[in-house]
């Protein structure tokens, strides 16, 4: 049996299953996770992601903070 795949483009995900958790991703994780690389949520350790990219933009000035792939969870 021949496997081919299914271009993304010809892909629809719908449903109640999965129509909810896209919602909450939309609505609730993806601004979270804005707050948090922006450094904006105090209980959540300071992650300077955002502000590594201002500084090597030359928008900021300041020293890269973090670790060495930082700039992936951007």
């Amino acid at each position: 049996m021949k496997i081919t795949p299914l271009p993304l483009q010809n892909t629809t995900i719908s449903g109640s299953f999965w129509s909810r958790y896209m919602g909450l991703v939309r609505r609730e994780v993806i601004p979270y996770q804005w707050e948090v690389l922006n450094d904006r949520i105090t209980d959540a350790a300071r992650s300077g992601c955002i502000q590594n990219f201002e500084i090597a933009a030359g928008k900021k000035q300041g020293e890269f903070y973090g670790m060495c792939f930082q700039d992936s969870d951007l």
